[in-house]
């Protein structure tokens, strides 16, 4: 995008800022707006008695509640369900191979063709990747 139209793209954003504020300003009404409430009238014996008889039905609303945790439950187990697929997709368990490792105190350093490594060839902040001597690196043993 050329710098021009850059430009010409700030300034138009610019008065439509300064327009909208303009517009709070001088175009809209100013002030609290307040809107006048009928007096609240006491109720009505009936509408007492009424309002007294739903709220002692909570035998019903207990049957509603159980039936709302039921249904969550079957919600959490579903889900629970469903993210045992994905865990076996991972294969089978690797077992005591996490906590294992074939690097043992005197075991030299090879590269992956089977060179052995000197502390002198890597250079200094360089990386290089190396495998423990005599571990299978693909279908071959190297080392």
């Amino acid at each position: 995008m050329r710098r021009e139209d850059l430009l010409r793209r700030r300034r138009a954003a610019r008065w439509v800022g300064i327009l909208f504020v303009l517009w709070g300003k001088r175009l809209m009404p100013a002030g609290p707006f307040v809107e006048e409430r009928p007096p609240m009238a006491a109720s009505s014996p009936e509408d007492r008695e009424v309002f007294a008889e739903d709220f002692e039905e909570d035998v019903q609303a207990i049957g509603r509640r159980r039936f709302l945790g039921r249904a969550l439950l079957w919600a959490l187990g579903a889900l629970g369900v469903a993210a045992v697929f994905p865990i076996r997709s991972l294969g089978p368990s690797p077992g005591r191979a996490l906590f294992t490792t074939p690097w043992r105190r005197g075991i030299r350093l090879v590269t992956d063709d089977g060179a052995p490594i000197l502390v002198h060839e890597v250079p200094v902040g360089g990386a290089l990747t190396v495998f423990p001597e005599g571990i299978m690196i693909g279908r071959s043993l190297k080392g």
